[in-house]
C-alpha cells in the first residue's frame, strides 16, 4: 500500500477512525440533511405566525362604520356627487407651508361663473395617516368676498390629507386635497 493513500473502511466508505475529518466528526453521516428542511419550515411557520399575530392585533378590520346603511344610500351619494359637479363650485385652498403654531388656513369659494360665495359654513379637516392617525379640525370664518380663514396648528410636518366641507344656502360642496407641510429648519 502506498504511503500517501488513506485507508477506508470498505463497508461505509468512510475514512478509518484514525483519519476522521472535522466535518465527519460534527455531522457523521448524511441523515441530518432532511432535518434542515424541517428546521427551515419551522422557521417559516414561526415568522408567518408572527405576521398573522401582528396583523390581527393592530388592525381591527373596520373601514366604514354603518357600511350596510351607507350601501343602501349609495344612489343618494351618487346623486349628490352629480349635483356637485353641475353646480361647478371652485375651491382654492391655501395652507401654510410650514407646520408652525397658529398659521392661517384660507380658502376661496366661487361658483361656476367665478362669483364669490359668501355667508356659508366651511369646515376643514386635515388628517395625517400614520400608525397613529393625527387629525386637525377647524371651522373657517367668512371674511367676505368668498374668502374663509381660521388659525390652524399642525402638530407635525409631513403629508396631510385636507378635506373641506362647504355649505352655502343649503347646498354642499366636498373636496379633498393633499398637502405637504415642512417643519421650520428642516429640508
Amino acid at each position: 500500500m502506498p504511503t500517501n493513500a488513506v485507508s477506508t473502511n470498505s463497508l461505509t466508505n468512510q475514512p478509518s477512525e484514525g483519519r476522521r475529518t472535522l466535518f465527519g466528526v460534527l455531522f457523521g453521516n448524511h441523515r441530518w440533511i432532511p432535518w434542515l428542511f424541517v428546521l427551515g419550515f419551522l422557521v417559516l411557520f414561526a415568522v408567518t405566525g408572527n405576521f398573522v399575530r401582528l396583523a390581527l392585533g393592530t388592525f381591527p378590520g373596520l373601514v366604514t362604520t354603518n357600511a350596510y346603511e351607507r350601501g343602501l344610500a349609495y344612489d343618494d351619494i351618487l346623486a349628490a356627487e352629480r349635483a356637485q359637479e353641475e353646480r361647478g363650485w371652485q375651491l382654492a385652498v391655501v395652507m401654510p407651508a410650514y407646520a408652525e403654531p397658529d398659521a392661517i388656513a384660507a380658502l376661496t369659494l366661487t361658483d361656476k361663473n367665478g362669483e364669490a360665495l359668501s355667508g356659508g359654513t366651511v369646515i376643514l379637516m386635515a388628517e395625517r395617516m400614520t400608525r397613529y392617525a393625527q387629525q386637525v379640525r377647524v371651522t373657517l370664518a367668512d371674511v367676505g368676498e368668498g374668502r374663509y380663514e381660521a388659525p390652524i396648528t399642525f402638530p407635525i410636518s409631513g403629508r396631510w390629507l385636507v378635506s373641506v366641507l362647504a355649505e352655502v344656502n343649503g347646498e354642499r360642496h366636498f373636496e379633498t386635497q393633499e398637502i405637504y407641510l415642512r417643519a421650520p429648519g428642516v429640508n
